[in-house]
């Protein structure tokens, strides 16, 4: 039934991921950190990212510097917050 309809809309099946291991707790915790210590540090969230992508050979791949462009978004923002 679902690769029927696929088929007739002509979309192709997208892998998502939701968060790994405790990848919001520490998005959180970066967060609060920015805010309350003016600190920037979202090394827990990028050392599992690049674990990840090592692990699965993906590290060179175009998905992955998508992955990379976020984290520096990430950080940006933080860089924001941080001034709060």
């Amino acid at each position: 039934l679902v690769k029927t309809r696929m088929e007739e809309l002509g979309v192709e099946p997208h892998l998502v991921c939701s968060a790994m291991g405790k990848t919001t707790n520490n998005l959180l915790a970066a967060g609060n950190r920015a805010l309350s210590e003016s600190v920037v540090d979202i090394s827990a969230v990028r050392d599992l990212h690049e674990a990840t992508a090592k692990e699965l050979k993906v590290e060179d791949t175009k998905y992955y510097s998508e992955v990379k462009d976020l984290l520096l978004e990430l950080e940006r923002v933080l860089e924001g917050v941080s001034l709060l």
